[in-house]
Formats: C-alpha cells, sequence, structure tokens
C-alpha cells in the first residue's frame, strides 16, 4: 500500500492482531524522516507528549488511540497545527512543526468520532495470511 502523509490529517490504521499494521506505518512513517513510537497511553499526559514531541520527530507513530476527550481534542489541535510549543528543562519552551500522526489500533469500528471526522483518515487491513 502506497500513502502520502498530508499535513491537517492523521491516518488511522486497523485491522486484528498480527496483520501488520505498525509494519505499514513504520514503511510509510520513514518515506517522511525520522519517526518515534508510543501507545495511546503516554499522549493522555502532558508530560508524555511534551517528552515526544521535544525529539522533533517528523512523524508519531501510536499504538491504540486516546480516550478521552481531553486528548482527542488535543491530538486534533496537533494534527491540523503548523507548530507546537515544546516545554524544555532547561531553557525557554520551543516551538517545534507538528508531527504527522499514525494510529495503529486492532478496533474494527474506531472511535466514533475518528471514524467521522476528516482529520482522520481510515484504513481497514484484512486477516494475516
Amino acid at each position: 500500500m502506497e500513502y502520502e502523509l498530508k499535513h491537517g490529517q492523521a491516518l488511522v490504521i486497523t485491522g486484528p492482531q498480527g496483520c501488520g499494521k505498525s509494519t505499514l506505518a513504520r514503511k510509510i512513517a520513514e518515506k517522511h524522516g525520522r519517526f518515534v513510537e508510543t501507545d495511546a497511553h503516554q499522549l493522555e499526559t502532558h508530560r508524555g507528549l511534551n517528552d515526544l514531541l521535544a525529539s522533533e520527530p517528523s512523524t508519531v507513530i501510536c499504538d491504540g488511540l486516546p480516550e478521552s476527550e481531553d486528548t482527542q481534542a488535543r491530538m486534533k489541535a496537533l494534527i491540523t497545527g503548523e507548530t507546537v510549543k515544546v516545554d524544555r528543562k532547561h531553557g525557554a519552551p520551543k516551538m517545534v512543526k507538528a508531527p504527522n500522526f499514525i494510529f495503529c489500533t486492532g478496533d474494527a469500528d474506531p472511535l466514533p468520532l475518528v471514524a467521522a471526522d476528516r482529520r482522520f483518515h481510515v484504513v481497514h487491513l484484512g486477516t494475516p495470511a
């Protein structure tokens, strides 16, 4: 599958365990530069998200989808924003380019909010051969 990440839209890859969601996500992300991998729980806290963004990745691959409405709202702002403020331990906050996001989930029907939102492009993968 060929897919070009677009600013303002996150990719959501759904499918059963072992069907290649993460492998596909890595191949797509590699084309855009440096990427980091995390899970949805790390996105739930300001510090977790800040630590991810501090390394200035081009793409964030996330295992799972954020469940809280606050985190979903933050993700939508990051997906559509050009830059994001990152707090630094020693120094003033820094503005960095907002990364692309790829979410991998085993949910055949991702959150209704995601499925109906134009900021998320949902791709369903089949069962492994």
